[in-house]
């Protein structure tokens, strides 16, 4: 957002977002101002599907009406087997234009039966809840090359068969 003293002025244009801004009002008193939260999303621009029992992942364009469809090259065969969860960068940096998946990176360790995944908004972290060792996995996400590397003291205690993870 560009700003013009102390409101905002415009939306992002490129890409396109809605941004939205808490605590942007008040009294300065000789201090730093730290309690501003600017919050931005935008449209989904393409959805994807992990399909369990065909091993493979599917890939849709999203039109301005909502509709999916088939994005070619679609589906691409996963690098494990009976995929349960995926997650999409929030940020789009891994996400090609045409919205194409493709295999790259090397595979990451993880507990047993992984079946929920999420990246923290900030692209930065990604977990993977794992059933069956009743763990989660965290990982460091490369900002370059989107590769996971396992973060220190990496898996974390869950309750049993933990099957879901979500990130505020």
């Amino acid at each position: 957002m560009t700003a013009n003293g102390t409101f905002a002025k415009t939306q992002p244009s490129d890409p396109v977002q809605t941004c939205t801004v808490h605590n942007g009002s008040g009294v300065m008193d000789k201090a730093d101002v730290s309690n501003i939260i600017v919050s931005c999303s935008q449209a989904g621009r393409f959805a994807y599907v992990a399909n369990q029992l065909s091993n493979d992942l599917s890939a849709y364009a999203i039109d301005a009406d909502g509709a999916l469809t088939p994005i070619a090259g679609s589906p691409v065969a996963a690098t494990g087997t009976a995929p349960a969860s995926l997650a999409v960068d929030p940020n789009g940096r891994f996400t090609p234009g045409g919205g194409a998946l493709a295999v790259s990176g090397a595979s990451v360790a993880a507990g047993t039966f992984p079946i929920g995944f999420v990246l923290d908004p900030s692209g930065q972290f990604a977990y993977a809840a794992n059933d069956n060792s009743g763990d989660i996995s965290g990982y460091a996400v490369d900002a370059t090359t989107g590769a996971l590397s396992p973060i220190s003291h990496s898996p974390f205690a869950a309750g049993s068969e933990p099957r879901a993870i979500a990130i505020d």
